[in-house]
C-alpha cells in the first residue's frame, strides 16, 4: 500500500487523540470501530494503519477483521510473512460474535480496533454497539456525506 505523506499525518493525528488528551498517557482501554455503509473509503486501510501506529507507539492492540472481505487479515499475515510479526494480534469475527469476543477481551487489550468494511451488516451494527468511538474514513464527496444519514440515525434498538 502507497500512502502520500498527507495520509500518513493524518492517520497519526488520529492515533495522537486515542490518547488522554491532559497527561498524553494511554487511556487503559478503548474500542475504535472503523466502517461506513458505503465502500471505497479507504476504511480498511485506515484501520490497519491505526492499530499500527498504536503498536508502534506500545499499546496492546487487538485488529477484529469484520470484514466479509477479510483484508485486514490478508495484510496481517503478509506483515507476518515479511516482518516476522505484526506486532499486534488480529482475529477475524463476523456478526453478533463482534460484540460478544470485544466484550470479553476489553480487558486484555488497550486499543481494540474493529474493521468493519464499507457495508451496513449485522457486523458493523455489532461493532457499532461496543465501540468507544466511530472512525468513518471519507474522501470527501457530496455522496460519501450523505451516507452518513443511516449511521447517524442508528440506535442500539435497531441492531
Amino acid at each position: 500500500m502507497r500512502y502520500r505523506q498527507r495520509d500518513i499525518c493524518h492517520l497519526q493525528a488520529i492515533s495522537g487523540r486515542l490518547r488522554s488528551p491532559s497527561s498524553g498517557t494511554q487511556v487503559n482501554s478503548l474500542t475504535i470501530a472503523v466502517g461506513n455503509v458505503k465502500g471505497g473509503g479507504r476504511q480498511n486501510d485506515s484501520a490497519v494503519n491505526l492499530t499500527i501506529c498504536e503498536a508502534l507507539s506500545g499499546a496492546d492492540v487487538l485488529l477484529v477483521d469484520g470484514d466479509e472481505q477479510g483484508t485486514a487479515r490478508a495484510f496481517t499475515q503478509l506483515r507476518a510473512d515479511n516482518i516476522g510479526s505484526p506486532g499486534y494480534t488480529a482475529v477475524s469475527l463476523r456478526g453478533a460474535e463482534i460484540r460478544t469476543q470485544a466484550r470479553q477481551l476489553r480487558s486484555k487489550y488497550q486499543r481494540i480496533f474493529i474493521d468493519v468494511g464499507g457495508r451496513d451488516t449485522s457486523s458493523l451494527r455489532a461493532a457499532l454497539t461496543v465501540a468507544d468511538v466511530l472512525v468513518i474514513p471519507l474522501l470527501p464527496a457530496t455522496f460519501d456525506v450523505c451516507s452518513l444519514d443511516p449511521v447517524a440515525g442508528a440506535d442500539s434498538g435497531s441492531m
